[in-house]
């Protein structure tokens, strides 16, 4: 079954294509989307802007037989459960979940207390391509990607920056090895004396970009021993590599040349804040009823001060000190 606030059918099958979601709440899991019975789910050029929920899922909430995102933006989706943009549960640990060309910013919602992750992932086959995942802040869990029983096959030509929790990425009992490449994570820190990288399978970073993070970067989660290689990347600080004890092969630090990776295509239903204030497709009636509020209020005013003016006037003697007479003339015969 899949449902929303507006709409509910129990078709297995889902394709959403430009399509806006904006201001989207719900009391349950999904702000925008919640496919409750296992779906076959494909998004495309679409936007999900300032969707929340109370439970799992701020934008979408998914149990899923397999799954496609290309060219989506999630804009200030936030949840006070797990996932602030997507919770996604597949059926088993072969379906696959696909993610390219996508933005995910600001998809927070710290103020509001105990939150987590935000991007979540169960079972399943993950992977990340050409991905913009920023200022994401939780108090729990991992800020950009966290994944329980799910084979991260890899995550390429993706940009992690501004991210802010206990960890940026959480990858708990994975059963194959990891693979990140040409993957920038730059000024991310966490809130917590942990790694900003946590993984419990062999992991390798290829020609990753590493800059003013804070924090430990990575090294191996509590549980079997296991490997974590980073080749060809490019850090500012070096503590992080002696501190986590990973093995590196032509690691360098930052120098005048090394730049961050180029970002492919990405988001392109992504607008920023200014362009979202003058999009056609934006609900312009709350601001309207607002406008309308205040312009009532100072009608009321208005009138009010008007009336008491009138009634001032017709007081007892006030008429009179404001009414002119006439002179009386005094004969003399």
């Amino acid at each position: 079954m899949i449902q929303n606030s507006k709409f509910q059918t129990t078709s297995t099958e889902l394709d959403v294509t430009k399509t806006s979601f904006i201001n989207c709440y719900s009391k349950g899991k999904g702000g925008s989307i919640s496919i409750i019975s296992p779906c076959t789910f494909s998004c495309v050029e679409t936007r999900f802007i300032n969707s929340s929920s109370s439970e799992s899922g701020g934008a979408i909430y998914g149990l899923i037989k397999k799954m496609i995102l290309s060219n989506i933006c999630f804009l200030n989706c936030n949840t006070t459960d797990n996932g602030q943009a997507n919770y996604i549960s597949c059926i088993d640990e072969s379906v696959q979940v696909n993610i390219s060309h996508t933005t995910i910013a600001l998809c927070s919602e710290y103020k509001r207390g105990m939150n987590q992750n935000g991007n979540h992932f169960q079972n399943g086959v993950i992977s990340f391509n050409e991905a913009n995942i920023s200022k994401s802040i939780t108090t729990r869990g991992a800020a950009a990607i966290s994944t329980q029983k799910s084979s991260v096959s890899l995550i390429s030509y993706s940009n992690i920056q501004d991210c802010v929790s206990i960890s940026i990425l959480d990858f708990f009992f994975t059963p194959h090895p990891v693979t990140i490449d040409h993957t920038n994570f730059i000024a991310n820190s966490n809130t917590a004396q942990s790694n900003l990288l946590v993984f419990s399978s062999n992991t390798v970073l290829s020609s990753c970009y590493f800059e003013r993070n804070k924090g430990y970067l990575t090294g191996p989660s509590a549980g079997p021993t296991i490997s974590i290689f980073m080749k060809d990347c490019y850090y500012d600080l070096i503590k992080f590599l002696i501190s986590s004890g990973v093995q590196t092969e032509n690691c360098q630090l930052i120098g005048e040349h090394a730049k961050p990776n180029t970002i492919g295509k990405q988001g392109d239903a992504c607008i920023d804040e200014k362009s979202l204030k003058l999009s056609s497709s934006t609900n312009y009636l709350p601001y309207l009823l607002y406008l309308a509020g205040i312009a009532s209020i100072i009608y009321v005013l208005v009138f009010k001060f008007h009336s008491i003016v009138l009634l001032l006037s017709k007081l007892p003697g006030r008429t009179r000190s404001h009414t002119r007479t006439r002179p009386i003339t005094h004969y003399h015969v």
